[in-house]
């Protein structure tokens, strides 16, 4: 899963990075680099807080000139499991519709705080 996002200099110097297709979020950094790494940092953050919020994950935007920003595999895979438990409703079959802490457990993937449905 990647994302686009917007890098632009300051005007104080460094750079800005945001992601419109969430619509949350912005962070800098002192060089494109570092403001490329704080992006990183940003996404898989904003990928976590959708989740813990019981929010629907927004689709991967296409890069139209822009950079973009890959989420770390297990962080993708996370996500795409989530996106698809959303998208088809199973986490009422789980059992875990009603509560957000119980939906961000299970899209942790560890299967040791998952519970079985009864």
């Amino acid at each position: 899963m990647a994302s686009s996002m917007r890098l632009n200099a300051s005007e104080e110097g460094g750079f800005i990075a945001d992601f419109p297709n969430f619509g949350i979020g912005v962070t800098q950094g002192d060089d494109r680099e570092q403001a490329l790494a704080q992006a990183d940092d940003l996404l898989g953050t904003m990928v976590a807080n959708y989740v813990a919020e019981g929010w629907d994950l927004p689709e991967p935007s296409p890069a139209r000139g822009r950079s973009f920003v890959r989420l770390a595999p297990l962080v993708a895979a996370k996500a795409e499991v989530y996106r698809a438990m959303r998208q088809t409703g199973i986490e009422g079959v789980l059992g875990l519709s009603g509560t957000r802490e119980k939906a961000a457990r299970y899209a942790t993937l560890d299967w040791r705080l998952a519970k079985s449905p009864t």
